[in-house]
């Protein structure tokens, strides 16, 4: 029998129509899946974008130690502010829980608790919670019942004066130089100031020994360690502790010590002054937070004391520097390996801010 050369039967046109078809939903389907695979992947750069602009601004107002109060409104908004008085104080960031929006700038109105203006930095944020507890500021971000960001950074409380000089500082102890000296032992007063100087002369260093002669240590760290590196340590260890060793080595011909302190280890420093079983220890005198601000009879904190801080609410001592002088509820600070910039700076702090732990007062000669 002959085979057909008149074209397709209805058999095998039937049969290309279901392949054809077949064919198209496979690349329809694969199309689909690709189109759902993209969306996925836009939506994870979303979130992953959404992340980096709220950690990108809560790390940069801990590097400025920027945020100083946290208010929480009843109708949900939460401004985080610039001054702790809330009066009057700058906007850095607030959510506007009826707009569901997150803006920074603006102004903030204390008795209304409520802040307008500013610029929206995100847009259908569905819930946003901060908390300031000492050092520690928490936040919580909502964007949908899945997407849920928490986070912590820690922002000082101090201040730094970011126009303070070497200079400048000089001459504003000089002019309260003469405060301290009545009734006081003038070689002790010249000496606590000889350390000030030595100290300020170190403003915007990031751990360098800045005037160090050739051959010397060029780092406070490996000043510690006797200008040689061991254990691990290098030019980036930590070094706010070895900063006020270094200081505390200018003076130390003024100072009533066999061994003056050298402590790299704030905790090991604190106990230092603290002692056993009393308020005095080896390496001198410790005074509380408390005994400076509402515990008669009052201690007065003079230049060229140690001051040790708690930025977790620990109780563990995390940084210490040297008091430059204290003035209208504040006192000021020359500190090194200071805020998350790791510099020497002068910072201000109000006299009862928690963070502070205590003052120690070294052994001068007499």
């Amino acid at each position: 029998m002959g085979k057909k050369n008149g074209g397709f039967t209805l058999v095998e046109m039937l049969a290309t129509i279901v392949c054809a078809s077949i064919v198209t939903l496979t690349a329809m389907s694969f199309l689909l899946m690709c189109m759902r695979l993209w969306a996925s992947a836009q939506e994870d750069i979303g979130r992953q974008e959404t992340e980096r602009i709220i950690l990108t601004a809560m790390e940069s107002f801990a590097e400025d130690d920027a945020v100083k109060n946290v208010r929480t409104a009843v109708d949900g908004d939460v401004a985080l502010l610039g001054d702790k008085t809330a009066g009057g104080a700058p906007v850095l960031l607030y959510f506007d829980a009826s707009g569901n929006t997150i803006c920074t700038g603006g102004s903030y109105d204390s008795v209304a608790e409520t802040c307008s203006g500013g610029s929206v930095l995100m847009e259908d944020v569905q819930g946003f919670e901060a908390e300031l507890n000492g050092g520690l500021l928490t936040f919580t971000l909502k964007m949908s019942e899945d997407e849920v960001f928490s986070t912590s950074v820690y922002c000082r409380t101090g201040d730094v004066a970011s126009t303070a000089t070497a200079e400048n500082i000089k001459n504003i102890l000089n002019s309260k130089k003469s405060s301290f000296t009545t009734g006081s032992n003038q070689t002790e007063i010249d000496a606590r100031f000889d350390m000030l100087y030595a100290l300020l002369g170190q403003i915007g260093s990031t751990g360098e020994i800045r005037g160090a002669s050739a051959g010397d240590p060029q780092y406070f760290s490996q000043w510690y360690q006797n200008g040689t590196y061991s254990g691990g340590w290098d030019e980036n260890t930590p070094w706010c502790a070895c900063f006020v060793s270094w200081g505390i080595e200018q003076v130390k011909d003024n100072l009533d010590y066999t061994t003056p302190p050298k402590f790299a280890n704030v905790k090991e420093g604190m106990e230092g002054f603290q002692g056993t079983g009393g308020s005095s220890g080896n390496y001198g005198e410790w005074i509380t937070r408390a005994e400076t601000i509402d515990t008669p009879p009052l201690k007065g904190i003079i230049p060229g004391d140690l001051i040790f801080f708690d930025w977790k609410n620990d109780t563990d001592p995390d940084h210490v520097g040297v008091v430059l002088f204290t003035e209208n509820g504040r006192v000021y600070t020359i500190e090194g390996n200071s805020g998350s910039k790791g510099r020497a700076a002068v910072r201000s702090y109000d006299m009862d801010d928690a963070c502070i732990l205590g003052y120690g007062r070294l052994k001068w000669n007499t």
